[in-house]
């Protein structure tokens, strides 16, 4: 039996009432394909919004790796003088170097 595809596929109506924790940019880039965040994604991105730093566990094609790279996404999107800044550690992201199977 081949794996469960991931839900990205959704309503218009639900993808048009996308978090306001989304950029604008974002957002759209969700809309124009129907998809929808998962909620732990937005979770990661609200508890970096706040400034809290994150751990996130989650079971394979859960979309853990959206939700590591989203908040810097976002932060880049609406801070775009932030390249400027040399000094500090933004995102670390830590992986395996294979999938396992």
């Amino acid at each position: 039996m081949p794996p469960a595809k991931p839900d990205t596929d959704v309503s218009a109506a639900t993808a048009a009432r996308l978090p306001d924790a989304l950029p604008d940019a974002i957002g759209g880039w969700f809309r124009s394909r129907g998809w929808q965040p998962r909620e732990h994604q937005l979770d990661v991105l609200r508890a970096t919004q706040a400034g809290s730093n994150v751990l996130l566990i989650a079971p394979t094609g859960a979309g853990k790796t959206l939700a590591g790279f989203l908040p810097s996404l976002s932060e880049l999107v609406t801070s775009p003088d932030l390249g400027t800044e040399l000094h500090r550690l933004h995102t670390l992201y830590i992986s395996p170097l294979k999938a396992l199977a």
